[in-house]
């Protein structure tokens, strides 16, 4: 018998309480999130992609375009993610400096809270560039380049680390990233 507060509790009562919180315990474990979801939008030409990590951190890749009157960022990408309920970004990477990889970047950026922005290291003088940049720092958002080994991410469950480049890139191509689930 034990004695709580002047009380006896039979052993089965403490036994069970006991089970029962070990129960739920060994539960959480179970449900802990392990897969991540991607969606990859339809921005027209260029990319955008949401991931949602096992952590539940987000991410989003790329912005779409910006051409003429259209704005990826703001006919596609923040109604998307307002649907979703999303507030913020914990990572928002572009993956090289195309326009058709950058043209909604602004719009991104001045409606969601964006803790890091990470981008590759190459000089781009491009109005949309410099647009996408200026925001950024009006905004004081976390900006860093990306590099072959940088790891941008490390959950429980998954890791997302920088495959390409491994130092100042001018070449055409963009940045690789890779994301491994344990």
């Amino acid at each position: 018998v034990f004695y709580f507060g002047g009380r006896s509790l039979p052993k089965k009562l403490v036994f069970a309480l006991l089970l029962g919180l070990d129960m739920l315990m060994f539960a959480t474990i179970l449900v802990s999130r392990t897969e991540a979801t991607v969606y990859v939008l339809d921005v027209g030409q260029g990319d955008a992609i949401y991931v949602e990590l096992p952590d539940g951190q987000n991410m989003l890749v790329d912005s779409g375009v910006r051409f003429g009157r259209f704005d990826a960022g703001s006919r596609v990408i923040v109604p998307f993610l307002a649907r979703k309920g999303i507030r913020s970004l914990d990572y928002f990477i572009i993956t090289h400096l195309h326009s058709d990889h950058i043209g909604g970047a602004v719009s991104v950026l001045r409606n969601f809270r964006v803790r890091n922005f990470i981008y590759p290291d190459q000089i781009s003088v491009s109005r949309t560039w410099t647009a996408t940049l200026s925001a950024a720092e009006k905004l004081s958002i976390s900006c860093r380049h990306a590099r072959a080994g940088t790891v941008l991410h490390s959950g429980p469950a998954d890791r997302v680390y920088v495959l390409h480049p491994n130092g100042k890139y001018t070449g055409r191509r963009g940045v690789s990233y890779k994301t491994r689930f344990n």
